[in-house]
């Protein structure tokens, strides 16, 4: 009976299967003493996902009635099957939201310290898909070396730890062929000697090995097994996946921050060497580098530096040797060398094309200090400096984007954890209103058949019949609006789903669109005698964004609603007849970004309220019928979420265009 539904996807019954010659029963229907059979599909947008089979002991068919009533069963069980489904699905997303945003924690909170990130990329990938054993290894060029495992047999951890060659091992070959990933389904399958050693000595049956990149270059991989033959699903490897990328982030400010702190150690022994009014480090120290340099880049021998010569014999001493240009020399120490209060500067350009100043500083007590400096030297250093600090800026400003984007996503999923919660407490009760209204109009058919036999006069019976319409018009318009109403509570499962899922490249015309006549039907519904032109202006080369689909519509739904409150209230403040209420949206191709735009004409927007409307909180709107939260939580998404930007131009009593630009590709990937 089940296959048959199934095939043929409708209610089947047989009234005695011990006549059917086709039927074939188990020993337990015997025992049973079943007779008459009913099945009828679960059917889930046409495609059977069960079967709901009655049983009788004896040989009598079910009727029309019943058959029916058992079919409104059926559509109840898949009801609760899809919230389930919905559910089940709205927890995993949000337990996996969950873990990616502890990983990104942990990297901030551990900057360049990588074995705290790969212990809790290890953790979360044990505990979110069922991984027995995991391991994350580093690529160094030659061989694949664990550097963190996760509840692995010590004697296969200590092997992995050893490393072996990538280019021996038929998984290395395919990372470092450019595979995207390796998925053994049953590592006793694979003959080669770590595989079998990992079969023999943790008991690994099903692996997956997902690399770690950086641009092209194989970093690594992420290693996460189980004992028994169960491939790892799309969702599992997608999570994998995502947390392979927040390793590679994590090596990577990991490698940065070590250069910079290598850099750092060097540019600390250049000045130290350099000195010139580096003041950090120890007086003495610095005056011993300064002369050691001083008699090492002049070449001055043992013997002058002994006789202690003065200012001016030192630098009769270098004119005599050429070292600088004498004319100018002797007419600048004529002028300057009997004078202990004045500065004095030279400079010479060695034959390596680097310049050496010399210089006499007055002191005090009118002696004087020599003091030279590498001066391409310096100046490489001081490049050397801002190239560090703007790697160390650019650094910080990462870390800061991810973590806000950390909050936001951590906020849209509470927000859609609790709309899930409360879409799914109004779908059961309307769920039985929608079923049993339907069964009731149905009924009253019934009904009017069984009092027509019944004696009554004409007055009686047309009273009855007017009730009876009546009666089924009014069933008929609540299974209409309940229809509408599981609809709506079905979206709202729908968006709490996707509304922090997968980021995915969409069509921004059709979105643009989609939400567009969402929101113009939204307040038709809503408000009474509503109405408003739309204009569209597509641009048909603006193409796809790789977005959140559902934020997105979130933002423009929110903006295109604002839109049409405004032009309401402007229509109101007018005469109608010298008023048409409009809204344009339209699209335009940026090359690597798109651009989207909302106008209206409606009441605009005083410049005191603009420099306010994207503030957690502000809002114009009277007590109750405004949170304030809507634009800025549209501002977070454009900006915090996907590196947009979100603008508005603005006349009082004229016009409001709110303009977003989208990169076209996704900011935050590695």
């Amino acid at each position: 009976m089940t296959g048959r539904v199934i095939s043929e996807r409708r209610a089947l019954q047989i009234a005695d299967i011990t006549a059917d010659p086709e039927y074939r029963f188990p020993e337990t229907f015997k025992l049973g003493k079943i007779r008459a059979l009913l099945g009828v599909p679960l059917l889930r947008d046409g495609e059977p996902i069960g079967v709901m089979n009655l049983a009788r002991q004896r040989a009598e068919p079910f009727t029309e009635r019943q058959i029916e009533l058992v079919r409104t069963f059926a559509d109840q069980a898949v009801i609760a099957i899809e919230n389930t489904r919905l559910l089940t699905e709205q927890r995993e997303a949000l337990e996996r939201q969950t873990a990616t945003a502890d990983v990104l924690q942990v990297i901030n909170s551990s900057p360049g310290n990588l074995g705290p990130v790969f212990d809790a990329i290890l953790e979360r990938a044990h505990s979110l898909c069922e991984v027995s054993y995991g391991s994350l290894q580093v690529y160094d060029g030659e061989q694949f070396r664990a550097v963190a495992v996760h509840d692995l047999p010590e004697q296969f951890a200590d092997l992995l730890r050893r490393g072996f060659r990538a280019s021996d091992h038929p998984v290395g070959r395919a990372l470092l062929a450019g595979e995207r990933l390796v998925h053994l389904s049953d590592c006793a399958e694979i003959d080669h000697p770590v595989m079998r050693t990992a079969v023999e000595l943790a008991g690994i049956r099903t692996a997956l090995f997902v690399p770690l990149r950086r641009d092209e270059t194989l970093l690594g991989m992420i290693v996460c097994a189980r004992r028994e033959v169960k491939p790892f699903a799309e969702n599992e490897i997608a999570l994998l996946e995502g947390f392979a990328a927040q390793a590679v982030i994590a090596i990577e400010n990991a490698r940065l921050l070590g250069e910079l702190r290598e850099r750092q150690a060097e540019l600390r022994t250049t000045f130290d060497n350099m000195g010139d009014g580096v003041a950090m480090f120890d007086a003495a120290a610095r005056l011993a580098a300064w002369n050691r340099n001083f008699q090492e880049m002049l070449d001055l021998p043992e013997a002058v530096l002994a006789e202690r010569p003065s200012f001016a014999e030192l630098f009769r001493y270098l004119v005599a040797r050429g070292e600088f240009g004498s004319a100018d020399l002797e007419a600048q120490l004529s002028r300057s060398l009997d004078d202990t209060r004045q500065e004095v500067r030279y400079e010479r350009t060695r034959p390596d094309g680097h310049v050496i100043e010399v210089r006499r500083n007055p002191v005090p007590d009118g002696g004087f200090v020599m003091m030279y400096a590498d001066i391409t030297e310096r100046k490489r250093a001081e490049e050397a400096i801002r190239a560090a600090r703007d790697a160390a800026e650019t650094a910080l400003r990462e870390l800061q984007t991810a973590q806000d984007r950390l909050v936001q996503t951590q906020k849209l999923a509470s927000l859609g954890q609790l709309t899930a919660g409360i879409a799914h407490e109004i779908k059961n009760p309307l769920n039985f209103v929608n079923n049993f209204s339907s069964l009731s109009a149905e009924l009253i058919d019934e009904l009017q058949e069984a009092l027509a036999r019944v004696p009554a006069d004409h007055n009686t019976r047309t009273e009855i019949t007017e009730l009876a319409d009546t009666l089924r018009d009014n069933l008929g318009k609540i299974v209409q609006h309940g229809k509408r109403a599981d609809a709506i509570v079905k979206n709202m499962l729908l968006h709490a789903r996707e509304g922090s899922g997968e980021r995915r490249p969409v069509d921004i015309n059709a979105l643009v669109e989609e939400s567009l006549n969402l929101a113009y039907h939204g307040a038709r519904a809503e408000k009474q005698g509503f109405n408003i032109t739309l204009a569209r202006s597509f641009d048909p080369a603006v193409g796809q964004a790789d977005v959140f689909p559902q934020e997105i519509t979130r933002v423009l739904l929110n903006l295109i609603s604002n839109g049409f409150d405004a032009v309401a209230k402007r229509n109101r403040e007018l005469d109608p007849s010298d008023f048409e209420p409009m809204l344009a949206a339209a699209t335009r191709n940026l090359g690597d970004r798109v651009e989207i735009k909302i106008r209206d004409n409606g009441t605009g927007i005083p410049a005191e309220v603009k420099e306010k409307m994207f503030n957690p909180f502000f809002t114009t709107k009277p007590a109750g019928e405004g949170t304030g939260l809507g634009l800025s939580i549209s501002h977070d998404i454009i900006v915090k979420q996907h590196a947009g930007s979100i603008e508005v131009d603005t006349q009082p009593g004229e016009f409001t265009e709110i303009r977003i630009i989208l990169p076209r590709v996704n900011a935050f990937r590695a």
